[in-house]
């Protein structure tokens, strides 16, 4: 391992310093629980829910507009022009004509050319217009984070390099665990709102359609024929049309959200194994105050489940599910340590002690873990604190 020489050596010189003060029986130990907050676990990647395509689709379907104004009879505007009885009949003597019309206006009738003029306007319904339009409201990283603590416990033993009247430096050596620390991450990295519409697009056909009726006796405006009555030409002797600007109407709309939704679980334990030089002086008669720079070698073990879902939530409260996935990843490494605590100790009779400590604790790396499309990096560094009871031989 990385960091197995240097500890090995640490330890050997240790181990050799125990049992130089184990034969005078100058040797302590204590025990008790530990605490490790601030700890850090952010991600980074994407989502699989990004990965998926999003478009704009419109489909347009053109209908064939009808400029004939109708096969069988025309009605206008201003007046009619419809078959009669022999109007289609080729042994009538008024084939191809018709008593059967009128007109509103005598403005409508040219005296000089003898003709009759009707218009027409109408709209109707040219084609059909599908849409799905989507609103991007949210496209971005997986940068979550979270801080976490856990709790464990922590056993030390220790004996004195140096004695003084009220100062001592020990050497010290611990063993920690902090287990099923845990994190949890959640949040949306992309959401979309959908409009779909389906439209009628309408056109309007206005024209004029002009009669020759010149055979006939003008009757004064407004007429209306009658059987017997003056008869003209069923069709037209001439005539326009021309079309106005498109108008569309919504027929019917539906909205939606596409979101997607990311949970990420971390949990992680911490063994530590550490050796310190703990520099005390006595304050009281039984209460000592110590300092422990320290450094450590510390195995972090990292587990990690993510689960994603894509899910699509219309305006009337109905939901849909788009998609859905889970991963799961873990990684371990050992990572060199650092750290100081400070405490205070008080002494009970026949050796006991007890007492409290608090400090800082770093690690100079991190544990990465892939997971899916996302990486998450955790940092067991932190506050670290703890409670102990113990006791002290020799003297």
């Amino acid at each position: 391992m990385k960091y197995a020489t240097f500890f090995s050596v640490i330890i050997g010189v240790g181990l050799c310093v125990f049992a130089v003060n184990e034969a005078k029986g100058n040797i302590w130990f204590d025990v008790g629980p530990t605490y490790r907050g601030g700890m850090k676990a952010e991600t980074s990647g994407s989502s699989y829910s990004q990965a998926l395509p999003r478009t704009q689709s419109v489909r347009y379907e053109e209908r064939e507009f009808d400029y004939s104004h109708g096969a069988s009879g025309r009605s206008f505007s201003n007046g009619y022009v419809l078959p009669d009885s022999g109007t289609y009949d080729f042994l009538s003597p008024t084939f191809g004509y018709t008593w059967n019309w009128g007109y509103e206006q005598s403005g409508q009738y040219d005296p000089v050319q003898r003709t009759l003029t009707l218009n027409y306007s109408h709209a109707r319904d040219v084609a059909s217009l599908y849409t799905v339009t989507p609103t991007v409201m949210q496209d971005r990283n997986a940068t979550f984070s979270e801080t976490f603590d856990g709790n464990g416990v922590e056993f030390r033993v220790g004996c004195p390099l140096m004695e003084a009247e009220t100062f001592q430096i020990d050497f010290c050596v611990g063993l920690s665990g902090i287990w099923d620390a845990k994190a949890q991450m959640s949040g949306s990295t992309f959401s979309e709102h959908v409009v779909e519409g389906n439209y009628t697009i309408y056109r309007s056909n206005t024209g004029t359609l002009t009669y020759d009726v010149s055979g006939i006796t003008m009757p004064a405006a407004p007429h209306a024929g009658a059987s017997g009555g003056p008869v003209i030409p069923y069709g037209p002797s001439s005539s326009t049309a021309s079309r106005s600007q498109e108008s569309t109407v919504l027929r019917s709309q539906r909205e939606w959200t596409n979101r997607n939704f990311i949970d990420m679980s971390i949990q992680s334990d911490i063994h530590s194994l550490w050796i310190g030089s703990q520099l005390g002086a006595q304050v009281g008669k039984s209460v000592t105050l110590s300092v422990t720079p320290r450094v450590s070698a510390n195995y972090v073990d990292v587990d990690v489940s993510r689960h994603e879902t894509f899910t699509r939530s219309y305006s009337d409260g109905s939901s849909a599910s788009l998609g859905s996935w889970s991963d799961r990843g873990s990684e371990g490494e050992l990572i060199f340590g650092a750290g100081v605590t400070g405490g205070v100790n008080i002494e009970f009779s026949n050796g006991l002690f007890a007492g409290a400590w608090g400090g800082y604790e770093w690690l100079e790396d991190e544990v990465s873990v892939d997971v899916g499309p996302n990486t998450v990096d955790v940092d067991a560094s932190g506050y670290v604190a703890g409670a102990v009871a113990g006791v002290r031989f020799g003297g």
